[in-house]
């Protein structure tokens, strides 16, 4: 009983720890980017019925849509508005991964690794502070399979097994894969029961819900721009060549490099697979086949999860790997902690005390940058800091000049610094020399002037070297987050 009370305390302060890493990006509110900016935007500027009913400039699922939408009209127009979700689903997360693990685990230690791991890796406190639906797709995971292994032991379980595949399509179209795992886990092992109702309930209400989410993501889903922005995500078939045989384990070992070497933001390319994400993922491969021996309905669940991705990555409805694949990093933390329990039961310490110090390193792969981020934040894109610089040093007859993927954040943020009573153009995306005068104008009419950029910096940097060789430069401030030029246009005149 001591024993047990112990582990409890243990788990209740990893997920403290969990909760405050969550929250401590959560205060520090970095600026919205390009993207977060571009979903604010769309909620800001359309009723309800439109974003439920008109194709958008972003993707995310319509219940998710509509907590934003009621979030904005209670706390109005906040960062906190649109990343409270996030953050609940993320603390959400730590919480049900500890009840996972007991479910899961039958040794202490492995139970308060895979919560470790969930609590702490970088990937998943950042996208708990983001306004997407990334962090819905986490929750989801875990939500579902935790009910998945634990109805049977509920007083009403099954109907809240039914509620769970009903209510999740509707926050993370994610879900949708996981609860066809498990859906098909459940048929299998009913139909040996002969249990026939339950297999009618589970898929006529199941189904249903995730029929009319996706007949409603077909309509307001630009689907040409999605399969032309996730291309990189989307397998190959039929194989053409043996880098396209290859893309399948590089994408699956994608998994592991983004679950333990992401520090923040994922690109939409498929993460490259490191030597030792390739070490991890001979212990994830290791630990799906114990899995499957000792919890063999768990192990067709998340293998069906696993090829079901992979199958709609080839038909192009959902990219593997990336952002979109953030939902598996904490089942592939579940599968890499099979092997730790299966070594904590065995009856040597030959045994043991390896697995206690691989435990320890794969949790602490993760706390060492979580602790790096917890004292120093990240705030790329930082577009509150570069008005700030402007606003400072502005002069009543400046102008400002804003590049194109900077645009949806400056149109989120420019309310607070009040500076479209000023002169301000919006030029393209592109980052030419030539192209942006040609954009002036052959008499732009303007003499002090602001250049700002948050995205690509390497390139706008080059973009002010260039533009200075025909304009006075006065000022350059900034740094990895923005860049602000200020220079004298008058002589373009």
């Amino acid at each position: 009983m001591q024993e047990r009370s112990s582990e409890n305390l243990i788990l209740a302060g990893v997920v403290g720890l969990g909760v405050v890493l969550r929250v401590r990006q959560f205060l520090f509110a970095k600026s919205l980017w390009l993207d977060e900016a571009t979903f604010a935007n769309g909620i800001l500027d359309s009723p309800l019925l439109d974003l439920l009913t008109v194709t958008q400039r972003f993707v995310d699922p319509a219940g998710y849509v509509v907590l934003t939408k009621l979030s904005v009209a209670v706390f109005g127009q906040t960062d906190y508005a649109f990343r409270w979700i996030a953050l609940a689903a993320g603390i959400g997360s730590v919480v049900v991964s500890a009840l996972l693990a007991k479910r899961v685990f039958d040794r202490a230690a492995a139970r308060v690794a895979f919560t470790g791991l969930v609590a702490l890796a970088p990937v998943l406190i950042y996208y708990s502070n983001e306004a997407q639906q990334y962090s819905l797709d986490v929750l989801a995971a875990l939500a579902v399979v935790w009910v998945f292994v634990s109805y049977e032991e509920w007083r009403r379980g099954f109907p809240l097994l039914v509620l769970t595949g009903v209510l999740f399509p509707w926050l993370s179209y994610a879900s949708i894969i996981i609860l066809f795992g498990v859906g098909l886990s459940l048929a299998v092992r009913w139909l040996r029961k002969r249990s026939y109702k339950r297999i009618a309930i589970i898929g006529s209400a199941w189904g249903l819900s995730a029929l009319i989410v996706l007949i409603h993501a077909r309509i307001v889903t630009r689907t040409e721009f999605l399969e032309d922005y996730w291309t990189a995500g989307f397998a190959p078939f039929p194989f053409n060549s043996f880098s396209d045989l290859r893309w399948y384990p590089e994408a699956a070992g994608g998994i592991v490099e983004m679950a333990w070497f992401a520090e923040g933001f994922v690109p939409k390319t498929p993460a490259t697979p490191s030597l030792a994400a390739w070490v991890i993922f001979a212990l994830v491969v290791v630990g799906a086949v114990l899995l499957v021996r000792r919890r063999p309905w768990i192990g067709l669940a998340l293998g069906v999860v696993v090829a079901a991705n992979f199958a709609v990555s080839v038909l192009g409805l959902y990219p593997f790997g990336s952002r979109p694949g953030l939902y598996m990093v904490p089942l592939c933390f579940l599968v890499a902690v099979e092997p730790l329990d299966w070594a904590m039961r065995r009856r040597s310490w030959a045994w043991r005390v390896p697995a206690a110090l691989v435990a320890v390193g794969l949790v602490a792969v993760l706390a060492v940058p979580s602790l790096r981020l917890f004292i120093n934040p990240e705030n790329g894109s930082d577009m509150k800091g570069a008005l700030s610089l402007v606003v400072g040093n502005w002069e009543p007859a400046d102008a400002l000049i804003v590049q194109g993927w900077s645009t949806q954040a400056f149109d989120f943020y420019e309310p607070r610094f009040e500076l479209q009573q000023h002169l301000v153009r919006e030029v393209s995306r592109e980052f030419d020399v030539q192209l942006f005068l040609d954009e002036l104008g052959p008499d732009p009419g303007l003499g002090r002037t602001w250049l700002l950029f948050t995205h690509r910096l390497h390139e706008a940097e080059q973009l002010v070297d260039e533009l200075a060789e025909v304009a006075p430069l006065l000022q350059r401030s900034g740094g990895e987050s923005y860049l602000v030029a200020l220079f004298d246009l008058s002589a373009l005149d």
